[in-house]
């Protein structure tokens, strides 16, 4: 519990951050996430060109199941105004009420058999929502997460902590942080990650074939 709280302490204090834009000839950059990924400092980059708009991160909440999702995009931080992203991270959290949760670290849980794919499969969400017992614990405020490195294509399952910071439900808006590691029992390179980011918030009515709550 001591580890929780000092880690929620210190994304919350860490937390001046996030929205940098750029402007080159060639349009509109902005930093929409930061994260430092065994120490090394990597963005989220969006572009824009004069007849667009910036590519958004989403946080989609599916009141149905007391469910989010949420993806992010890193990239080499002295790439500059290049969008050349070389890892993604996606999340997808179970929440023990049908709302978001401020300030409530989220636990995120490894299961191997998530490496075999570069995303998380449909049918993977729909046991969560069925039977999550079946993938982690059945514990509240939990989920899973993977990090695919885009440019050799592999996929690993994390462990670690989500936390939303900042929660605006009238402008749809969040920003949040989350800590993630290998476990020391992966046969691979160990990975450890702080990240920082800022989302749009969605609400949808999407419904699983043949699940009902």
């Amino acid at each position: 519990m001591r580890a929780i709280v000092q880690y929620v302490v210190m994304m919350a204090c860490s937390f001046f951050f996030v929205s940098c834009e750029r402007w080159s000839p060639r349009g509109e950059y902005k930093v929409i996430g930061t994260a430092t990924i065994n120490g090394k400092e990597y963005v989220h980059m969006t572009h824009r060109g004069w007849n667009s708009e910036f590519n958004s991160v989403v946080l989609t909440f599916y009141p149905h199941y007391n469910v989010f999702d949420i993806g992010t995009l890193l990239q080499d931080k002295n790439l500059g105004n290049v969008v050349d992203h070389e890892y993604r991270i996606i999340f997808f959290v179970t929440t023990q009420r049908p709302e978001i949760l401020k300030n409530i670290p989220y636990k995120i849980e490894y299961n191997k058999s998530l490496e075999a794919n570069n995303y998380i499969p449909i049918e993977v969400e729909r046991t969560l929502v069925l039977d999550k017992s079946k993938i982690i614990s059945s514990n509240a405020n939990n989920g899973i997460a993977i990090v695919v490195n885009i440019k050799t294509n592999e996929a690993r399952s994390m462990e670690g902590y989500f936390v939303i910071h900042e929660l605006d439900m009238q402008n749809k808006f969040c920003k949040g942080g989350y800590m993630l590691k290998t476990p020391s029992t992966s046969d691979k390179e160990e990975l450890t990650i702080y990240g920082k980011f800022e989302a749009e918030l969605f609400k949808s009515d999407f419904r699983f074939l043949n699940i009902k709550r």
